[in-house]
């Protein structure tokens, strides 16, 4: 499989195992590169014995006992390359690190997720930890076409300073 095919693969399947936060209409990125790396590799560079490895949820692992966040793991590798860390996701004994220079965000405020729409920009801040890490929030917004929607757009720090 070419790299070009894996990474859109490894795309699908970070929308689909992040279905569950929130009915996702639409997630895009710019400049957008990923990373994987084996639970082991990201369980030693905490100092951790890589023996008993467990993901406790999409972004933690347990190494021997020892919680590790994922998202801090890939925020330290990104950062080597300049490139805004923006979600880390543990898949088939796999962390993969998502980076990117802006981000957007639609989501369908229906059924449980209705409230969403309620505070937009409260709701964009908390989606930013699990979708754009270390972008930052430059517009939040509701649209109506069918139904209520939620509308995230995240930008790198360094190109607000070009704006």
């Amino acid at each position: 499989m070419n790299k070009s095919k894996r990474n859109i693969l490894i795309v699908i399947s970070l929308l689909a195992s992040l279905d569950a936060l929130s009915k996702i209409k639409k997630f895009d990125v710019t400049s957008s590169r990923l990373f994987e790396y084996s639970f082991k590799e990201v369980c030693l560079s905490f100092k951790k014995e890589p023996l008993l490895i467990t993901a406790t949820d999409s972004y933690k692992l347990n190494c021997m006992g020892e919680n590790i966040d994922t998202r801090e793991f890939c925020s330290k590798k990104l950062k080597t390359i300049s490139l805004p860390f923006l979600r880390a996701i543990n898949k088939d004994q796999k962390v993969i690190c998502q980076g990117g220079k802006t981000a957007s965000l639609s989501l369908d405020c229906v059924g449980k997720y209705k409230g969403l729409c309620r505070n937009k920009l409260k709701s964009c801040q908390s989606l930013k930890e699990f979708y754009a890490n270390e972008l930052v929030l430059s517009f939040a917004g509701v649209s109506e076409k069918d139904h209520e929607s939620l509308n995230c757009y995240y930008l790198d720090t360094e190109g607000l300073d070009q704006i």
